[in-house]
């Protein structure tokens, strides 16, 4: 295993240190850290919203597909019983 690697699928250690900090300067905390800082969280939070609007729309598709199914079902019993209906009356003229 390559020694520059922390997971076994691959990821690099560098993939799991903060990626706003200055690993050369570890002593201090700056203004360009923190504005690095301040970009990786704006960056982070627009990922987790772009997730979350894209389970919300998944969701919805499902509610949706979920309410037609029921629909089509209750119509196809409608169309089921009234065709039930016709032949008893049929059957019993």
């Amino acid at each position: 295993m390559d020694l520059a690697r922390g997971d076994p699928n691959g990821k690099n250690i560098r993939d799991f240190l903060p990626q706003h900090v200055d690993h050369k300067n570890s002593e201090t905390f700056n203004q360009a850290d923190l504005e690095r800082l301040i970009k990786h969280a704006s960056k982070d939070l627009d990922e987790l919203d772009r997730q979350r609007e894209q389970q919300f729309k998944e969701y919805e598709m499902r509610k949706e597909y979920e309410r037609r199914t029921k629909l089509a079902v209750n119509i196809f019993l409608f169309f089921l019983s009234i065709n039930f209906i016709e032949y008893f009356f049929q059957a019993n003229e």
